[in-house]
């Protein structure tokens, strides 16, 4: 309605319906196509639709310049959305790629005036927030219109709740029994910043005492033996309900490096506020006197805290070497320059950019570059990130080509010029303005085979830091701590004098790096730190499961963490080894698990399909399933005709036939959709540009099919590539298997960001086949 040019189309419409109406009652192709100016009105009405398409085009454009997080979506997606107008159910399957942390809303029904009210914004996690204004939905506006509104709402109630969240960390005993109930009342996100901002508070009060020194002695005795102890007591015997143990958990992880600031701060002797060791930490302040806002402090740098809403999602283990990381893009950003980490895969680049982005409350955008990325695209990307203030991180930048990467280098640094003279308005390909809080990122491979190499002009624009050796053990220990491996308060250390959690960090870390130096080599291994990482959360999902926690729990509770998802990857062989380790290492049994009800209807599901079967085929499917459970990307490896597509259609026809007997929370159904990816080009895999249009590509097609499907129908979606692993598509999907779980598109068109889907990890699974 609001385009002039729909007349137009109407005409076209008309005239090609006419035309195909002459043709039906003729089905003759040279009696069709020879009929008198048919050429001519073909063409003239292509014309036409090419020139509609571009003011269409054009529309969108301006409809972008009201809400400039509508860069991130598609045309037919922005299209969708204007044509909903006041009509909320379209819109909230786009929230999670408008909003960092917003999933769904909570608003009810549109009355005789209609008008929709807003009241809550949820996370993907289900954690729900209570805005304090209602958001209206009029009909008379568009959707640019209540969005704004939502996301200024959003701001203005995170604002408030920060300034009245408790002290989740306090010396007052009464407000430690109260946790399990405060925890409910404030979003995990500010729980954490308040926890930080109280933290700074205190430090810094101690460091105006007499004796500086005693306090800070006192402050790390404080955390050690009653804040930590607190939230590992509360986790391990799962006092309190799902979504508050997640608060906890990430209040934990972020405690942890507290204290351990505090006791390294003790250890150099730091006394003054004014000391470069207590000045290079994160430091926060609830309230600025001049901005009235928080603000996140390291180094010299002082960013403004955003207040965007970052969901329930978790957040990263602090070590020295994150330390560092922070450290670099933070100076890079007060030098108003970008930060560039960079090191070999699974060291953390990406994931701590992202992390630092959640500590400051700030709206970022992960986008995974390839070769075939064109530079109208990456200008288009820059353009949406500068009119929004949002932080970009540009995952994998050296996978683009050079010709690219050249010209990049000019609009990043006309962007980068015009935040240093603190301009509102930036030239790229058209002026476009400039909102404070802008911030570029990339992170790249610079050894990796078929890389290029940055060129010098774009070096100079970046701040660089190698991330090479992550501390594996340091955030072993903290993450078993936060799933609750610990001793009880009453007996807080072993025989030995060891804590639980340290001894088993020790010995999974140490397997993984054994095995990593004894097995054979196989492509398909992988012992870093994101498969110990793995590995310890699946423990953690079992021991949530055990009434009792001594010791010996504890560690047969690793060691089938351990032989479930390291045994399946390997060749017999080294299975040998392995299991020759884990006796040494794990001198105990496995605890047992009740398969009974899978086996059970797997064997039916065997009976059904008419095939034969045997006990092997049946433990492969099993630790498949718990595979699954982990990891939302899984590979099958073997050899041709050895069962690898019918293991996981058998177990996907058996979870389903569970699911249908009988209700439960144990197994969900399944839905899949399979492809060979070596059937099709890589275009029209992942989607392209046929001259001004974009098509899409069948990854993409099938993948937002399943991503718009309803979570609360207990059913898991798998998508299938059935073929041969090739780097050529593989390396395309390195965003969406890893902690991102987002797929980018726009590497393969003109049109930015053209597709961005994202995938829970709960619901979707993405099985890889290889066949060897």
């Amino acid at each position: 309605r609001q385009l002039i040019e729909k007349g137009d189309f109407n005409l076209v419409h008309k005239e090609f319906m006419k035309q195909m109406a002459r043709i039906h009652r003729d089905p003759n192709a040279k009696k069709g196509i020879l009929e008198k100016n048919f050429d001519k009105t073909s063409m003239k009405l292509n014309t036409k639709l090419e020139q509609i398409d571009q003011k269409l085009t054009s529309f969108l454009d301006s409809r972008r310049g009201f809400f400039p997080r509508f860069y991130f979506l598609s045309n037919d997606e922005l299209l969708e959305l204007i044509g909903c107008a006041n009509n909320i159910k379209p819109v909230k399957k786009h929230l999670k790629k408008i909003f960092e942390g917003i999933a769904d809303i909570d608003c009810t029904e549109a009355g005789k005036s209609g008008v929709s009210e807003i009241t809550k914004v949820i996370s993907l996690e289900g954690e729900e927030v209570k805005l304090n204004k209602v958001i209206e939905v009029n009909k008379d506006n568009g959707v640019e219109d209540w969005l704004i509104h939502l996301k200024a709402g959003m701001e203005a109630t995170l604002q408030t709740l920060l300034l009245d969240c408790t002290k989740f960390v306090d010396k007052d005993k009464e407000a430690a029994k109260k946790l399990a109930n405060n925890l409910q009342l404030y979003p995990g996100q500010l729980i954490i910043t308040s926890a930080q901002a109280n933290w700074t508070d205190d430090i810094e009060a101690i460091f105006k005492q007499p004796d500086a020194k005693k306090g800070l002695q006192a402050e790390f005795e404080f955390y050690s033996n009653s804040v930590v102890p607190l939230y590992a007591d509360n986790l391990r015997l799962s006092k309190i309900p799902p979504k508050s143990r997640i608060k906890l958990q990430q209040l934990l992880t972020i405690v942890l490096h507290l204290r351990d600031v505090i006791g390294d701060l003790k250890a150099k002797e730091v006394t003054n506020a004014g000391s470069f060791e207590w000045i290079k930490r994160l430091r926060f302040q609830r309230k600025s006197p001049i901005t009235q806002q928080a603000v996140v402090k390291q180094g010299y740098a002082e960013i403004a805290y955003d207040y965007e809403y970052q969901g329930n999602n978790g957040r990263l283990v602090v070590t020295p070497l994150t330390e560092r990381c922070y450290l670099v893009l933070t100076t890079a950003i007060y030098l108003r320059r970008g930060g560039a980490p960079h090191g070999p895969a699974g060291t953390g680049k990406t994931e701590t950019v992202k992390d630092l982005a959640k500590a400051c409350g700030k709206y970022i955008v992960v986008f995974n570059c390839s070769e075939g990325l064109p530079i109208t695209s990456l200008v288009r990307m820059f353009a949406g990130l500068a009119e929004c203030g949002a932080w970009g991180c540009f995952d994998e930048f050296n996978r683009i080509e050079v010709e690219v990467l050249s010209v990049a280098a000019h609009q990043i640094s006309a962007i980068l010029d015009a935040i240093r003279a603190s301009l509102r308005d930036v030239e790229l390909i058209k002026p476009v303005q400039l909102r404070p809080g802008c911030a570029l990122f990339i992170t790249y491979n610079p050894g990796y085979q078929g890389r290029s190499e940055l060129p010098d002009n774009l070096k100079t624009l970046f701040r660089p830091i190698a991330m090479i050796a992550p501390d594996a053990e340091a955030i072993a220990e903290n993450i078993l701590l936060s799933e609750g491996f610990c001793n009880p308060k009453s007996s807080v250390k072993q025989e030995k004098g060891e804590k639980i959690y340290k001894e088993l960090a020790k010995k999974v870390v140490s397997m993984y790096t054994i095995l990593q130096k004894q097995l054979s080599k196989q492509p398909h291994y992988d012992f870093g730190l994101r498969a110990i990482i793995s590995a310890i959360k699946y423990a953690g999902n079992i021991r949530q499961k055990l009434t009792e926690f001594d010791s010996e729990k504890l560690r047969d509770v690793i060691y089938k963490a351990l032989d479930d998802l390291i045994s399946p990857q390997l060749i017999a062989d080294d299975n040998e080894i392995f299991d020759g380790l884990m006796s040494e290492m794990f001198p105990s049994k496995i605890p047992a698990t009740d398969n009974d009800e899978l086996i059970i209807s797997i064997e039916e599901t065997f009976e059904e399909e008419k095939l034969t079967h045997d006990n092997i085929q049946i433990f492969k499917m099993l630790q498949l399933y718990y595979s699954m459970r982990i990891r939302h990307g899984n590979m099958i490896v073997g050899q041709t005709l050895t069962g690898k597509s019918t293991s996981w259609k058998v177990l996907a026809k058996s979870l389903t036939q569970i699911k249908k007997k009988k209700e439960t929370d144990q197994y969900n159904g399944v839905k899949w959709a399979a492809i060979n990816p070596k059937a099709v080009t890589i275009d029209e895999l992942f989607g392209y540009n046929k001259g001004d249009e974009w098509r899409q590509g069948v990854i993409s097609a099938i993948l937002k099919g399943l991503c718009e499907d309803s979570l609360k129908d207990r059913i898991e979606r798998w998508l299938v590539f059935d073929g041969p692993v090739d780097p050529k598509w593989i390396e395309s999907l390195n965003s969406l298997l890893d902690d991102n779980k987002c797929l980018t598109c726009l590497l393969y068109t003109s049109d930015a960001a053209d597709e961005r889907s994202s995938v829970d990890l709960g619901g979707r699974r993405i099985i890889k086949k290889n066949k060897k």
